[in-house]
Formats: structure tokens, C-alpha cells, sequence
């Protein structure tokens, strides 16, 4: 059911789904998106949540509006909790 997925189910199934249309293997895209396969599968496993910048350059590579669309939330759910860490770790350094 979709309505039970995590956000992170979401961006993996993604990320697979978007290798796969693009006829990738997992070497080729984390060449494309400067990573090491071992860090692709774990991106698709949900055993690793991809960086912004990751997230990013996997959104470029998104040609189709559905995909970036998916991709969007994704992209801000990742930007806003890590700036949230950010922040609370400064306001702890303070």
C-alpha cells in the first residue's frame, strides 16, 4: 500500500525505478551522480538516505514531469532535516 511508505521507501523505490526506465546499471548511474555502486545499492536497499547534492543530480537526470514531481518532495523532506540538524548543532555550539 502507498499510503504506508516511508519517505525513504519512496525516494529508494525511486531511485530504482529511475536507473531501470534509464537502462543504468548500478555503475553507471553512480558514475553519473559521482558515487560508487556499493552507495547505489544502498540508496535503493533504504539502507542509506542520498545528500541533497545527490538528490539533486538524481533529479537532473529525471527527464519525465512525473519524475521530477516525485523527486521534489523528496529533495525538500532531506534539504529541511538536514538543515534542522545543522541548526540545532550550531545552537548547541553556542
Amino acid at each position: 500500500m502507498h499510503g504506508d511508505r516511508s519517505d525513504g521507501d519512496r525516494i529508494s523505490l525511486t531511485i530504482y525505478s529511475l536507473r531501470k526506465r534509464l537502462g543504468l546499471t548500478q555503475v553507471e548511474l553512480g558514475r553519473k551522480i559521482s558515487v560508487r555502486q556499493n552507495t547505489v545499492y544502498r540508496y535503493e536497499a533504504g539502507l542509506l538516505s542520498p545528500s541533497p547534492y545527490v538528490l539533486l543530480q538524481l533529479w537532473r537526470l529525471a527527464a519525465t514531469e512525473e519524475e521530477l514531481r516525485t523527486f521534489s518532495p523528496g529533495l525538500a523532506l532531506l534539504v529541511d532535516s538536514q538543515a534542522g540538524g545543522r541548526r540545532a548543532a550550531q545552537e548547541r555550539a553556542s
